[in-house]
């Protein structure tokens, strides 16, 4: 019998799970979600298909950094302007193409459909060749028939999508090819800010990312932070990473080596700014608040005496 109840306890659970899951779908997708006959498409009007608006959209196109270093992540963006509406996207792959001349002359062709409303997109790559590389952005041209949108589709007896629009066709708009240079060398996109070597105060200027390792810990646990857990059992392997409660101090101070000289800490807490320091990394806070504002931490690490 007990075999049999457990077996039995094992498949319910399966159907709830299973149940769970169906569940998270229909939240996602609009309650009774039909998909209409006609669908938004790219390229030249269709016979017969006459919108009620006409938009000549401007294209753009970015990419940094340039000069680029061989092997270097590009960041490239592209996008038209005017944005979308709400629900609305450049959803048909192959409305937006971006061509990458390389300098032996192939050719890397991506299309891809844009973000929902801004009508936007990026992507990544890494230039391996050295020499004057070519990009331009292409936009083909879309067009939306009237109803009512979801997610970039013409949807039918939907509860959950009160988007609804006339048709529209958005004209083919391009750039000029643009001119990335990719040298051998890594180019550097800020300079490293040296450790200091004199007298120096908090908070850390933010644009001294480099002095992170000698800030000290942020309040907190050794777990939290952008390091995380992963950072803090390669530096301090089997060490507790909770504060000692009640003050009883280990004379152990993580993620940097305490001073030899006196030191002065700060009294009152006024706006907070500049380097955190230990798990955040070579991330920061903008300045806010003031004195006695809400939301300081008890141990103070910026402020003023």
């Amino acid at each position: 019998m007990r075999f049999y109840s457990a077996k039995t306890a094992a498949l319910l659970a399966v159907v709830l799970m299973m149940t769970s899951a169906m569940l998270i779908v229909m939240e996602v997708q609009p309650v009774g979600a039909q998909l209409a006959q006609n669908q938004p498409y790219y390229g030249p009007l269709k016979a017969g298909d006459v919108p009620d608006a006409t938009i000549n959209p401007i294209a753009f196109l970015s990419f940094r950094p340039n000069p680029i270093g061989l092997g270097q992540s590009l960041l490239v963006n592209f996008w038209l302007t005017p944005g979308l509406a709400s629900n609305q996207r450049y959803t048909p792959l192959g409305s937006m193409v971006i061509t990458i001349t390389k300098p032996d002359g192939t050719k890397d062709v991506r299309t891809m459909a844009s973000e929902p409303a801004t009508a936007a997109n990026y992507f990544e790559i890494a230039p391996d060749q050295v020499g004057e590389w070519k990009l331009k952005f292409e936009f083909l041209g879309t067009y939306f028939p009237a109803g009512q949108y979801y997610d970039g589709k013409v949807v039918l007896n939907s509860s959950g999508a009160p988007y609804r629009y006339g048709s529209a066709y958005y004209t083919p708009s391009s750039t000029a090819e643009q001119v990335l240079t990719v040298q051998q060398d890594f180019v550097w996109s800020w300079p490293p800010a040296a450790l200091p070597t004199d007298y120096w105060t908090r908070p850390a200027n933010l644009n001294n990312r480099e002095w992170w390792p000698i800030l000290g810990n942020y309040p907190g646990t050794g777990y939290q932070g952008y390091w995380g857990g992963a950072m803090w059992d390669q530096l301090y392997p089997n060490t507790n990473p909770y504060d000692s409660p009640g003050g009883m101090g280990y004379n152990f101070h993580p993620w940097v080596q305490g001073p030899n000289s006196a030191h002065v800490l700060w009294k009152q807490t006024t706006a907070i700014a500049g380097i955190i320091g230990g798990p955040a990394g070579q991330y920061g806070m903008t300045g806010g608040g003031g004195p006695g504002a809400s939301g300081t931490p008890s141990v103070i690490y910026a402020g003023r005496c």
